[in-house]
C-alpha cells in the first residue's frame, strides 16, 4: 500500500507540475495577444481622438479621456483631413462612445502593464498620463489638480490631476 500511495503522490505531483507550467506559459502569451488587439483598436481611433482633442472637445484626465465640453448646437462636425475625404459628424453620444471605448482599452492596458511590472493599475495610468502629456500638442487639454481644463502649453506636468494630487 505504501508503494501505491507513493505512486499516486508522484503522479499527482507530475500532473500538477504540467498544469502549472502550461498555465504560466499561456498567461505569458495572452497579454501579448491582448496588447496587440488593444493596440489595433486604439490605432483605429487615434485620428478621431486627435481631432476631438484639437477642437477642445475632449482632454486627458488621470490617463483617461474625458469630455471637456458638450455641444449645445448639435453634432460636432470634423472637416475632412488628408486621410479622409468625408467630414465626420459626431453627436455627444457618439463622442462619448469613442471616449468609453478608448478608456476601456486603456484600462485593460493598465491592468496588463501592472501585472508585467509589479505596479498598480493606477500607477500605470499615472505613468501613461505623463506620457500623454509629453506627446501632446501644445493646445491639447489636461485636467489639472485644481479641476481646471488647461492646454498643455499653460501647465507643467506637476499640475496634472493625478491620484496623489487629490
Amino acid at each position: 500500500m505504501n508503494k501505491n500511495f507513493i505512486k499516486l503522490v508522484l503522479a499527482l505531483f507530475f500532473l500538477f507540475s504540467i498544469f502549472t507550467i502550461t498555465y504560466s506559459q499561456s498567461k505569458k502569451k495572452y497579454p501579448k495577444a491582448e496588447k496587440a488587439a488593444l493596440a489595433t483598436r486604439m490605432a483605429e481611433r487615434k485620428n478621431t481622438i486627435r481631432i476631438l482633442k484639437s477642437i477642445g472637445k475632449i482632454g486627458e484626465e488621470n490617463g483617461l479621456l474625458a469630455f471637456v465640453s458638450k455641444s449645445s448646437a448639435g453634432p460636432t462636425v470634423i472637416e475632412p483631413t488628408t486621410e479622409s475625404n468625408t467630414p465626420l459628424s459626431l453627436s455627444d453620444e457618439e463622442v462619448n462612445a469613442v471616449i468609453e471605448e478608448e478608456n476601456g482599452d486603456r484600462t485593460q492596458l493598465y491592468n496588463i502593464t501592472s501585472g508585467e511590472t509589479n505596479c498598480t493599475p493606477e500607477d500605470a495610468a499615472v505613468t501613461a498620463n505623463a506620457m500623454y502629456f509629453k506627446d501632446a500638442a501644445p493646445t491639447d487639454l489636461f485636467k489639472t489638480s485644481d479641476g481646471r481644463w488647461l492646454p498643455k502649453q499653460e501647465i507643467n506636468s506637476a499640475q496634472l490631476n493625478t491620484r496623489d494630487a487629490q
